[in-house]
């Protein structure tokens, strides 16, 4: 049944009817009330907009559509909003609405009081409250729909990201492996024709191999180190060293590679350094690395001086590493570029010097893990200092062995190698031919005595054998059939407590803790340094026969 206009004022005072073209016809005594310069003819979206849903009105048929839905519409320039529904009519569409308030204490502000609120029938507000809560459950139904599927999105991309950050993990770990094993093999014998050779021309013939062969190593390194960095794999681990050990190694390694040139070595420390440090020992001795071997890359004649100190930062207490040079220096403009990877200070030096130009950026990143930073100061045709800050002074300051002043030179030179005397049995395992005898060869040389298994699962089946006896087990890692963490994890299940030495050609923190998990005592990575392997063979094996001197106790 058709409403009157009486009727329509008395049970709806604010409403609002609209014509075809959206023009008003009609106004409730209520809305008048509010807005008393409201005219007929007036077009409704003059004086309104739509608030909600949030759609603008140019049609009748959109007003239409939303017959069925609780509607809020704004008033513009105005402190209020009106709540109501559309009701379609022969002639237009009627908007029975009710200013929006949330409680009475708000009609004063909007000149109205309650009686000007007809007394009707609440079946309509019921139903406009009806149909507004199965809109309000039919959107929140939608919107959860959305929010799974998005979920579901998510939950997908993770795993994808997981499984590729997997996949590059293992990717990275066999490159490693599969450019390290040839190397070992490379470097090691061109170490043990450096010994036997008696020609000089040979042997300097063999020296130019192995220097290229560590600097491609090196590369190799680089290469891999940024992929994990950049993918986040890349974790250190700090742990107490002695500076006496960082200089001894600093100065091993560039002992034949300074040689090569008219350069002198130096390595200067201040008093104030601590006898010990707290830092991660492998990262600090690879930036030196870097910063060293640029040093003599770039200085053709003269001397590269290393200088240790202890500094006061806004971290607290540092240590820093400067590595000068009197080389050919750098240009302010280039100075820039020298910390992005795989950029150079000029495009003329990797022509000239060579480069992937990847040490000093991963230089800086490996600094900045670990607390500290990279500087650079340097003048061309002058010379440079890099100076490395490392926040690690946690030790009490004791005095050095190199006392301030105190130098120590390095000229170079191929001298000849002092094989130990390592009277042992040793177990090793090792899948690569070639590595076998390299490794044979080395031990036999300090008199120590070999056994070999190509696999993890003969290394368990020789080791556990009651014949068997040995004083120390070399392990390789990655072997078929069965791991070297795994066969070190069964030999130990075994009941067997012979010292082992894993030596693997992934070198990352995970690797040596997976692998001192599984019970090794020591960790060596590929290539093989000689010095570290007779080392570590003659500590490991003292270490156990003290440990079984004070069990028979």
């Amino acid at each position: 049944m058709e409403l009157t206009k009486s009727e329509w004022e008395t049970l709806f005072p604010f409403h609002l009817a609209l014509n075809e073209q959206l023009a008003i016809v009609s106004v409730g005594p209520g809305l008048r009330k509010l807005l008393p310069q409201l005219t007929t003819g007036e077009l409704f979206g003059e004086r309104f907009a739509l608030e909600r849903p949030s759609t603008d009105i140019n049609s009748i048929d959109v007003l239409k559509s939303l017959a069925n839905t609780v509607i809020i519409i704004r008033v513009r320039d105005e402190p209020f909003s009106l709540r109501g529904q559309a009701v379609i009519k022969a002639n237009g569409v009627t908007l029975a609405v009710s200013p929006w308030i949330s409680s009475p204490e708000q009609l004063p502000h909007l000149g109205l009081q309650l009686r000007d609120f007809a007394l009707h029938d609440p079946t309509p507000e019921l139903l406009f409250m009806m149909q507004g809560t199965a809109k309000s459950l039919q959107e929140s139904r939608e919107l959860s729909y959305e929010l799974h599927q998005r979920s579901t999105q998510l939950q997908l991309a993770m795993h994808e990201a997981r499984t590729a950050s997997l996949a590059k993990s293992q990717f990275l770990a066999n490159v490693s492996h599969e450019l390290r094993t040839p190397m070992t093999a490379i470097l090691g014998y061109a170490e043990m024709l450096l010994d036997e050779l008696q020609d000089s021309h040979q042997r300097e013939y063999v020296a130019v191999i192995h220097n290229q062969g560590r600097r491609l190593l090196a590369i190799m390194d680089d290469v891999l180190d940024l992929s994990r960095i950049e993918s986040g794999k890349l974790t250190v681990q700090f742990e107490y060293f002695t500076v006496n050990e960082l200089l001894r190694d600093t100065e091993k390694y560039f002992r034949a590679e300074v040689g090569i040139k008219p350069l002198t070595f130096r390595i200067q420390c201040h008093a104030n350094i601590p006898s010990r440090v707290h830092t991660h020992r492998a990262s600090v001795m690879q930036i030196l690395k870097h910063l060293i071997s640029n040093a003599i890359k770039f200085t053709p004649n003269g001397e590269i001086v290393m200088t240790l100190e202890a500094i006061d930062s806004k971290q607290g207490r540092m240590l820093q590493i400067a590595v000068t040079d009197t080389g050919i220096g750098i240009d302010l403009e280039k100075r820039h570029d020298l910390f992005q990877a795989f950029m150079q200070a000029d495009d003329s030096f990797t022509r000239t010097y060579g480069g992937a130009g990847l040490g000093l950026a991963i230089s800086r990143r490996l600094a900045r893990m670990l607390g500290g930073d990279i500087e650079v100061t340097s003048e061309l045709n002058s010379g440079s200092t890099f100076s490395l800050t490392v926040d690690c002074i946690t030790a009490q300051v004791e005095s050095l062995p190199i006392e301030r002043g105190e130098e120590s030179d390095s000229s170079g030179g191929n001298t000849r190698f002092n094989y130990p005397n390592l009277p042992y049995s040793i177990y090793v395992a090792e899948d690569a031919d070639i590595n076998r005898t390299l490794i044979k060869k080395l031990l036999e040389l300090a008199g120590a005595t070999a056994t070999f298994g190509c696999t993890g699962r003969a290394a368990v089946q020789d080791i556990t054998a009651e014949q068997q006896s040995f004083d120390l087990i070399i392990m390789d890692i990655q072997m078929p059939e069965m791991d070297g963490c795994t066969a070190t994890r069964l030999i130990r299940e075994a009941g067997i407590n012979t010292p082992i030495i894993a030596l693997t050609a992934n070198g990352q923190e995970e690797d040596r803790v997976a692998c001192h998990n599984a019970g090794a005592n020591c960790f060596l990575t590929k290539p093989i340094d000689r010095e570290v392997l007779y080392g570590a063979i003659a500590d490991q094996i003292e270490q156990y026969k003290e440990l079984q001197a004070t069990v028979a106790h």
